[in-house]
């Protein structure tokens, strides 16, 4: 039961490790299949289903397990969000739920996008393997590994970048709110989640030379000149992931100021008189200089909290923490 439990709980990275063992699996046991042949057909065919499909295993599972780490991230905020807003002095609007399936694709246009993508690897490269086994032509098997094993490679990870920048943005909505629910707390900078406009035409440049070489290949009956189109769309494979990891990292760097925000205002709450060991109320803590008591793994208490504790008795001066609702 307990199994069933942490399973249902923990999906996302469940998946992700076995996408990522599969994904091992196939790229060792494709080389192990390529050296062990040596008709070019036969080479390309284990090059697709061992090579290109663990590939695409790998990074989708690689995504989805960085997208569990933001889930649990987001789901902290949404508790903060939620002690927030239960408190009647910061009131919260919330969106209206209303919006039917038009609003939700045009609010989840990209989470939607990104599924289909993925989904859609997985079909080309099912779809592919059928057609370039029976292929009695070196030059048309190269067109099928670049249309069915880089096009399926280049859909997942374009698929990827976005559910990731989906979730990210997420994450910047939740951070929004909170900064919104205290109109009277202190305002911090930080840099705004901007569109990635030049990552996504880097990535359009990317599927235009994996599509060239796919058409490189797909003219000509020389083994040699398909190859040569199979680099290409290799070379747009490299460019499109380089657009994906570097915008991410930058929505990432927007995300990780905006948690540095949150923390910097919880400790611009604490009175700047000196800060003694910290002290007991009621089975909560606070400490010398602050005027709330607080949960022991609120982010509003001060480092100190783990130095030496002293009982004291109840203080009728202190107030709960909306953080952590310590008055619950």
């Amino acid at each position: 039961m307990d199994g069933l439990i942490l399973l249902r709980a923990q999906w996302d990275r469940v998946a992700a490790w076995v996408l990522i063992g599969l994904g091992a699996v196939l790229v060792l046991v494709g080389g192990a299949q390529v050296r062990q042949v040596s008709d070019l057909g036969d080479q390309l065919a284990f090059m697709l289903s061992g090579g290109f499909a663990g590939l695409v295993a790998g990074v989708a599972g690689g995504a989805l397990l960085v997208s569990a780490g933001l889930h649990d991230e987001w789901r902290l905020l949404a508790r903060i969000e939620a002690g927030r807003v239960g408190d009647d002095a910061f009131p919260v609007a919330r969106p209206d739920g209303r919006r039917g399936l038009g609003g939700w694709a045009r609010a989840e246009w990209d989470r939607a996008l990104g599924w289909g993508l993925c989904g859609g690897a997985a079909v080309l490269l099912a779809a592919t393997y059928p057609p370039l086994a029976a292929s009695p032509w070196g030059a048309a098997e190269v067109a099928y590994v670049v249309s069915g094993g880089a096009g399926a490679l280049l859909a997942v990870v374009v698929g990827a970048g976005l559910l990731l920048g989906a979730d990210l943005r997420d994450t910047t909505h939740k951070l929004d709110l909170i900064e919104g629910a205290d109109p009277a707390g202190p305002r911090l900078r930080r840099p705004r989640l901007r569109r990635p406009r030049l990552a996504a035409a880097l990535a359009a440049g990317g599927a235009v030379l994996v599509v060239a070489g796919w058409w490189v290949a797909a003219v000509t009956l020389r083994v040699s000149v398909a190859m040569g189109g199979l680099v290409l769309a290799a070379a747009g494979l490299l460019v499109a992931a380089v657009a994906v990891a570097v915008s991410g990292l930058a929505m990432r760097r927007s995300v990780s100021a905006g948690l540095l925000s949150l923390e910097r205002r919880s400790e611009l709450v604490v009175e700047t008189t000196p800060v003694a060991a910290p002290a007991e109320v009621d089975g909560l803590w606070t400490a010398d200089g602050l005027r709330r008591f607080h949960r022991s793994a609120c982010p509003a208490l001060p480092p100190a909290a783990v130095a030496q504790r002293r009982p004291v008795p109840r203080s009728t001066a202190l107030e709960p923490c909306r953080i952590c609702r310590a008055g619950e």
